[in-house]
């Protein structure tokens, strides 16, 4: 008998204590609710509502963006709301990140979200720069603004590269030099506060304005009588009849074109034509075409072009060939080469060299001679 009073008082001392507990535990939690607007009042639905540090308490707003997170321990905590597919654009979003004191169950009546920075398109576009801005945060906790590069849309504050940071609210705007010709470039702008990121905008992309390599490439600007930005080495030393002149009676482009004699019937002297390449103009990596017309007084299936592409210390010194049949049937014949360039170099005193390897004699021509990247 007095097991089984034992046992009963045990069972009613359990039942007291738990009871006890969650009469402690309910204490000792309150709610917080209230309402998310956005910055022009209007309510902001399916925000993301989350107390910070604890998974469980996070709850959506509803359409008049209302929401209510119960079980929440008294105390200080971080609140945040963070609103994705702004606009309904997948990359933009907003968040705010606020500090709550709730010691009894508290309404939050008016929690603005900070309009979205949505980034214009890009403007000013020139072969090594643009220009790029964006509407001015209204958040009262902004730090700064952050605009990161990269070279696909997979941009984010990780993936992308960090181009400019301000502090100023006000400036909204920047002038992104030293970029790379015929390029695509990915931007996107990050707003943040003393708690991190409070916004990322839009994605945006352009791509830089294509360079001409080659100058006068169909040799209509001349002095005396010889093409501006050319060297002519017709390599008369190894026949002093070989010539390089300019021909202003025939051309595939404006009137003039570039005549070549070689006086030897057999044999392959270098005559050359070149010129000196501005820096920064070649990318690393990079792949071109280059494109010329020609056509010739005598036939020959075994001839050839060099281009060579040499800088001043030789970390670039290319030579791509090029098969030419020569056909004296007076008609022009395009060439179009293509080409990769090495991943490095030095991209500076770079010159341009076509090295013309002849087994016949007679008179060839050469004009329209471009150099553009196409990738």
């Amino acid at each position: 008998m007095k097991r089984v009073l034992l046992s009963v008082l045990i069972v009613i001392l359990s039942l007291l204590t738990s009871c006890s507990k969650e009469s402690e535990n309910s204490n000792n939690t309150v709610k917080i609710s209230g309402f998310v607007k956005s910055s022009n009042n209007i309510p902001e639905e399916n925000v993301k509502v989350s107390i910070l540090n604890f998974e469980n308490l996070t709850k959506y707003t509803d359409s008049e963006g209302y929401f209510e997170i119960e079980g929440v321990v008294k105390g200080k905590h971080d609140l945040t709301l963070l609103k994705n597919n702004v606009n309904s654009n997948s990359e933009v979003f907003v968040q705010r990140t606020l500090s709550v004191t709730a010691n009894e169950d508290t309404n939050l009546n008016a929690l603005l979200l900070p309009n979205p920075v949505i980034l214009n398109p890009a403007s000013e576009i020139t072969s090594s720069s643009a220009l790029l801005s964006w509407n001015k945060s209204t958040d009262n906790s902004f730090r700064e603004y952050k605009l990161y590069r990269h070279n696909s849309s997979g941009i984010d504050e990780k993936t992308g590269t960090l181009v400019h940071v301000t502090t100023d609210i006000n400036k909204i705007s920047f002038f992104n030099n030293g970029l790379n010709n015929s390029e695509t470039y990915f931007y996107r702008v990050f707003v943040s506060d003393e708690f991190g990121s409070i916004g990322g905008s839009n994605i945006i992309n352009f791509k830089t304005q294509s360079i001409q390599v080659v100058k006068n490439g169909s040799f209509e600007n001349l002095t005396n009588n010889l093409p501006d930005n050319w060297s002519l080495e017709a390599n008369d030393f190894g026949n002093p009849k070989n010539t390089i002149t300019i021909d202003n009676t025939d051309a595939t482009d404006g009137v003039n074109s570039i005549k070549i004699y070689h006086a030897e019937e057999k044999g392959c002297f270098e005559q050359w034509i070149k010129q000196s390449i501005e820096d920064n103009v070649l990318i690393e990596g990079a792949k071109y075409k280059l494109t010329f017309d020609y056509k010739s007084d005598f036939s020959s299936a075994n001839s050839l072009v060099n281009l060579v592409l040499r800088n001043w210390n030789n970390t670039l010194s290319e030579w791509y060939r090029i098969d030419l049949t020569f056909i004296n049937d007076g008609q022009w014949r395009p060439v179009n080469f293509e080409f990769t360039l090495p991943s490095k170099f030095d991209n500076a005193n770079i010159k341009l060299m076509t090295h013309f390897c002849v087994y016949a004699k007679g008179n060839y021509w050469i004009d329209n001679l471009h150099m553009e990247r196409i990738k």
